[in-house]
């Protein structure tokens, strides 16, 4: 088993937001990015602006952008998602619109989790607190 078996490209990360709190914040804060803004490319690992799509049945929100992928000399075409996971969470998600060479999946999903990872913080941050309430496990 030395030979790495690529099942999905698909990589996603859950946000500790409702839904409706989710997409409106990813709304504004993908809106506000500029094309030509290397600081909101360098802090979200998304090298151009995002380009709002027709939702698929089961998303809410779903945007074509560019994901840098250091050594990669070009960007490769995403499909961000934003789709529910629960009452209380949802799940945000990229995809290659086409697939990368295979050897070098490995810094396609390094890139594409630590890019999921900023834009949830991001997402968190910018969530406006009286519209929501997060839920509690029962003790």
């Amino acid at each position: 088993m030395d030979e790495l078996t690529v099942c999905t490209w698909y990589v996603s990360r859950r946000v500790k937001l409702p839904l409706d709190v989710a997409a409106t914040t990813l709304d504004r804060v993908l809106g506000r990015r500029r094309p030509w803004a290397d600081d909101d490319a360098t802090r979200l690992g998304l090298t151009s602006a995002t380009v709002p799509v027709p939702p698929l049945p089961g998303t809410a929100r779903r945007r074509h952008g560019s994901l840098r992928v250091d050594p990669w000399p070009a960007p490769i075409a995403v499909e961000l998602e934003l789709e529910p996971w629960s009452s209380s969470h949802s799940t945000i998600g990229l995809r290659p619109r086409r697939r990368p060479p295979r050897w070098r999946a490995h810094r396609y999903w390094a890139s594409a989790a630590s890019t999921l990872e900023r834009l949830d913080a991001e997402l968190i941050a910018a969530a406006p607190r009286a519209g929501w309430v997060p839920v509690r496990r029962a003790s």
